[in-house]
């Protein structure tokens, strides 16, 4: 869409084609419109408003138009401050570069002397067009007098005058977003210059000067600013930028002579209005013995953020004696910014100060959007704040904050625009005297690693008065201080060993020389903490089979001073690691008396940082059968198992489950046979095919009992198995139990616990034995119709215990005078299945509650009350068919499932506060027997376990 452009004529006017109305005449304005590029075609119903404002207008309903082919009809705005002649258009007339429109307006009355903006509005194709630039049109007295005004005074403009950072002369525009904007000033001159003085009096009228600007939209380059007032409707507008916000002032030594009227807030735009004041000016300028040849005007905060371009500055006189009223018109160039523009200052630029006292700066700024001061080549930096308030051309402040910290200081001043744009910086150098030597504040590091996995240490300092040509000594390497003065320096050292110094030195110097510095040690750092990337643990036997534990840890982030233990094995140093973090620790023999643990821990001492652990804990695996003697035929289920008192042999009873069994001697430490009975018959009158499945050894080793539904003793004496002999009594009529002590045998059955002599006697008595001595052990009032079964002894043979089944409790007897002091209830506890002892007294049931699951009882037997507590692992569905067994120190206790083929390993306790708990569930390669025994080899490095295929041989590893 072209532009629509148009201007105002009264051909009346004098001189002629200005824009004025006189004041009690019927005026004519020739309004032409045209265009500068491309045609405008107005068609039927598009309209053309003239918008003039109600102070030049008496009235509009006498207006008449003289325009071929338009209407006219005329309204108030919504503000009611404006009239609205709006013509309409009847047919097609096109506005083009050469063919103008002209529309004449007649009968026009002007209601006051005064002055505005005429605004255009216009609607083509049924679309509101925005209208051109303002036209400005003037209300005056018609001429009556010979004589004009400005041949007799000059009229002269000047901006910005006698500023220091700028060149004067410019009016300059603030970019929209400039804060704070740039405020101008426009000094507006009247000077006689006239051959002859002005008439003097008054001579009735008032003489004024009205001064105005030419205003407009954020598009007209030809306007000073715009005239938006702050409490517009119509957003968006910047009140800083509005032209109602100017400031006017008569010069000081001047303003006694006028009358000084600020624009009235009702009026369209404002105008301000000057008056001559009778009393003290009656000649207006210079006479004899009154007024000044000037009058001066300041107009301040004059912010404009229109295009660049030239603006106008109206003087409009009227009611002065003998001179006509007239309006004269001077230029004001409007120039956008070339940059920002500081200038920085000292009284110490160039100077030496005392060191610590700080420097008075001070600056001045234009078209500054920020400034910011740097020092220390621009090192060191601090944002300059400074007031906005009031807007001004440019802006001073100082301070004086800033200490210098090198011996010598150059400060910066730069500044950056709305755009962007830079200053030329200014500087101000001062040295100081006796300047101070450096000083560590801080030295340390951390131990870190790099994106790819890589150790390194990343150092920090913080040193003062380093000064710019400082530098620092890291351990004797030079690194560089330029920048650090004050400033945490950083410094990464990669680490391509995994044993490390223990002690770093730093030095801080001045100059480049050895004087003037200062030196900070770290020894031992703590942030070096010891990290345990593995540790790990194997048990190995030598060609005897003796067992030995053997370690290796491999450790990152270690000083040389780092000491490394295996808990429980190793109480001072160990030898170095090398320097690829390598350890570890040998032939630890293992034995009864220093048994295998259940885990053993690595603990890594810093010397003044954390002490770092790491635990390997042991676990089994199912690794070896040894399979039932050859020559034993069909006789190979292993149904009872028993160590040789003193040694290291394990004893294997072997069954056919009918009516042969035999007996088998392995060496644990080679896992091979050592000795066999060969086939036993066993023969029990009256009762059938006996099942054997509790096998007991005398403490010298000289007598082995074999027990089901009937016992059988064999003597073994220099490797020899004797004959197997059957034992009756009138009392045995199911499975027993046995157990010896040096001085008595005892076994248990129903209601009675029977004991014998040892060694036993056997006197042969119609087919079968009984042993000498046999006698019932005298039975306790709190014994009410006991069921006694899974008889155990202690370690001392000084007491023995055995379960009541009727009664859930736990009993036992002295050995030494057949006392029972005491029976302990086995709360909750339904049927204890099977019970086993540790040597430091800890007895340990297996239970089948009434849910039939099997679970773990723990009893000290020394002076503790009995402790009950539920195992984590279901031991199977059926009382009566597991078998439990415990490590000789206590530390591991194991539980056999022959209907799961399972084995399941549990943490022996050392206190009734702490239950067992499940370390392993096992997984047999083989099928279980029924009440499966097993057992731990004295060191703990071996469970024994019988099974359909033999014996199951379980070795540990660690995890």
């Amino acid at each position: 869409m072209a532009q629509l452009f148009f201007s105002i004529q009264n051909p009346q006017s004098t001189p002629p084609d200005q824009f004025y109305i006189y004041l009690g005449q019927q005026n004519t304005l020739n309004f032409r419109f045209y265009t500068e590029v491309h045609e405008v075609t107005f068609m039927q119903h598009d309209s053309i408003t003239i918008l003039i404002p109600k102070g030049i207008l008496a009235s509009p309903a006498n207006v008449s138009f003289v325009a071929p082919g338009w209407t006219m009809a005329y309204a108030q705005d919504d503000r009611n401050d404006q009239y609205l002649l709006t013509l309409s258009d009847q047919d097609a007339i096109e506005v083009s570069p050469n063919e103008d429109l002209i529309i004449t307006l007649t009968e026009l009355e002007g209601e006051t002397v005064t002055a505005g903006d005429v605004n255009l509005q216009y609607l083509i194709g049924g679309r509101k067009e925005s209208g051109p630039p303002a036209q400005k049109i003037a209300v005056m007295d018609p001429p009556n007098q010979p004589n004009n005004l400005p041949p007799v005074i000059s009229f002269s403009v000047t901006l910005n005058e006698e500023q220091s950072v700028v060149d004067s002369g410019k009016l300059f525009l603030s970019p929209p977003a400039l804060n704070p904007p740039i405020a101008n000033c426009i000094h507006l001159n009247l000077k006689y210059g006239g051959e002859q003085l002005l008439p003097s009096g008054y001579e009735g009228k008032t003489p004024q000067f009205l001064i105005y600007f030419s205003y407009g939209n954020n598009t007209d380059a030809s306007a000073l600013t715009d005239a938006i007032k702050s409490d517009s409707k119509d957003p968006p507008f910047n009140a800083l930028t509005s032209a109602w916000k100017i400031s006017a002032a008569i010069a000081t030594d001047e303003a006694h002579l006028w009358l000084l009227y600020n624009p009235n807030t009702s009026a369209n735009t404002p105008i301000w209005i000057i008056q001559g004041n009778e009393k003290t000016n009656p000649h207006l300028f210079a006479n004899e013995g009154a007024g000044l040849p000037s009058l001066d005007v300041y107009f301040d905060h004059v912010i404009s953020i229109l295009p660049e371009g030239n603006a106008t500055i109206y003087i409009q006189w009227t009611g002065i004696a003998h001179y006509n009223a007239g309006v004269f018109a001077l230029n004001i160039e409007k120039h956008l910014l070339d940059g920002p523009k500081v200038s920085l200052s000292s009284p110490d630029d160039g100077e030496t100060i005392v060191a610590g006292n700080p420097v008075p700066l001070s600056w001045q700024a234009f078209g500054a959007e920020s400034l910011v001061l740097s020092w220390d080549d621009g090192y060191r930096t601090q944002a300059l704040p400074y007031s906005t308030d009031p807007p001004q051309l440019y802006y001073t402040g100082s301070y004086d904050s800033i200490v210098p910290d090198s011996p010598t200081t150059s400060f910066e001043l730069n500044a950056k625009d709305a755009y962007g744009h830079s200053s030329t910086s200014n500087s101000v150098t001062v040295n100081c005297s006796d300047f101070p030597p450096p000083s560590i504040q801080q030295f340390s590091g951390a131990l870190q690693k790099d994106l790819a996995e890589n150790l390194q240490i990343v150092f920090t300092w913080l040193v003062n008065n380093l000064g710019n040509d400082g530098h620092f000594l890291l351990n004797g390497e030079r690194i560089g201080g330029t920048g650090y003065n004050g400033f945490l320096c950083t410094h990464i050292i990669p680490l391509t060993s995994r044993v490390f110094i223990g002690k770093f030195t730093l030095e801080a110097y001045q100059l480049e020389g050895p004087m003037d510095h200062q030196t900070k040690e770290i020894e031992v750092p703590n942030w070096f903490v010891p990290t345990i990337v593995s540790f790990e643990g194997k048990v190995v036997r030598d060609a005897d089979g003796n067992p030995s534990l053997s370690f290796s840890w491999h450790l990152d982030s270690v000083v040389e001073e780092c000491t490394c233990a295996v808990v429980g094995i190793t109480d001072g140093n160990l030898q170095n690691v090398d320097s690829n973090g390598n350890g570890g620790l040998t032939n630890v023999a293992l034995s009864a008396e220093r048994p295998m643990q259940r885990s053993y821990t690595l603990e890594v001492n810093n010397p003044k940082g954390a002490i770092v652990r790491k635990t390997a804990h042991v676990q089994f695996l199912d690794v070896v059968v040894i399979a039932p003697p050859a020559d034993l035929g069909n006789i190979n289920d292993p149904i009872d198992l028993a160590f040789y008192p003193g040694s290291d042999d394990l004893v294997v009873a072997y069954t056919d489950n009918e009516l042969c069994m035999a007996l088998s001697i392995i060496d644990t430490k080679s896992l091979n046979e050592i000795q066999n009975s060969g086939s036993l018959p066993l023969y029990v009158p009256g009762f059938g095919s006996p099942v054997p499945r509790s096998l007991a050894i005398a403490p010298d080793g000289s007598q082995i009992i074999l027990s089901g539904l009937m016992m059988f003793f064999m003597s073994y004496q220099n490797q020899q198995f004797g004959p197997l002999l059957p034992v009756i009594t009138s009392y045995i009529q199911d499975s027993i139990q046995c157990a010896f002590v040096p001085s008595w045998l005892f076994f248990s059955h129903g209601q009675n616990i029977f004991y014998c002599p040892f060694p036993v006697e056997l006197l042969y008595n119609n087919g079968t034995y009984i042993p000498e001595g046999v006698d019932v052990l005298p039975s306790d009032p709190q014994w009410n119709s006991p069921d006694f079964t899974r008889l155990v002894i202690r370690a001392d043979g000084q007491r023995a215990f055995v379960v009541d089944l009727v009664q859930h409790r736990l009993c036992w007897f002295n050995t030494n005078d057949f006392s029972h002091p005491v029976s302990s209830p086995l709360t909750g506890l339904n049927f204890i299945s099977e019970l086993a002892i540790s040597a430091n007294n800890w007895i340990y049931g297996l239970n089948c509650s009434e849910d039939n699951q099997n679970n773990v009882f723990a009893f000290d037997t020394t002076d503790g009350q009995p402790y009950t507590d539920e195992c984590a692992a279901s031991f199977g569905s059926f009382s009566g068919v597991n078998r439990i067994g415990v490590s000789k120190d206590n530390g591991f206790v194991v539980v056999s499932n022959p209907l799961k083929n399972e084995l399941y390993l549990l943490a022996g306790t050392s206190s009734l506060q702490h239950p067992v708990a499940l370390l392993q569930q096992i997984a047999i390669k083989d099928s279980l027997i029924a009440r499966s025994s097993v057992l731990f080899a004295a060191d703990n490095t071996r469970i024994f376990l019988a099974g359909v295929a033999g014996i199951h041989v379980l070795e540990p590893i660690f995890v």
